[in-house]
């Protein structure tokens, strides 16, 4: 029994185990991450899954853009793709943007002359929907 005993211990003690976590652009923070330390366990303070920002949203749209127009970084406009000022949002990343699309992700992909500071241009499919849009401050996530 004692050896039992001492087996569950050194598993305990030497086990490693880390938990992670699936991006929810709904989730505030990761849950507490955890890990072998040398007696027992050590955690890790949440951390957060993104960035939010108050933006002002403008759209964009045909006949100026088509559909599989390139952009700026060369791959093909179509619903889900955002431009911003690469210096507040990088190119490339996940931006959501919950009060307006909730659980679309759109992609920054994009740049435009007139989209700087806390500015996008969100790719709309028909120029009318782009007009409907009109101009908007709305809250985005930003996936780190």
């Amino acid at each position: 029994m004692k050896k039992f005993h001492k087996a569950i211990l050194f598993l305990l003690v030497s086990a490693e185990v880390i938990f992670v976590p699936g991006l929810n652009p709904e989730a505030e923070t990761t849950p507490a991450i955890f890990s072998k330390a040398f007696f027992g366990f050590s955690f890790e303070k949440p951390k957060k899954l993104f960035v939010e920002k108050e933006v002002v949203a403008t759209a964009y749209s045909p006949p100026l853009f088509p559909y599989k127009s390139p952009t700026f970084s060369g791959k093909p406009v179509s619903f889900g793709v955002v431009a911003v000022d690469p210096k507040v949002i990088p190119l490339g990343a996940t931006v959501f943007l919950p009060q307006m699309f909730p659980g679309q992700k759109f992609l920054a992909l994009d740049t435009g002359a007139k989209i700087k500071g806390n500015h996008i241009d969100v790719w709309l499919p028909t120029q009318e929907k782009a007009l409907k849009w009109g101009r908007r401050k709305v809250k985005i996530r930003i996936i780190k």
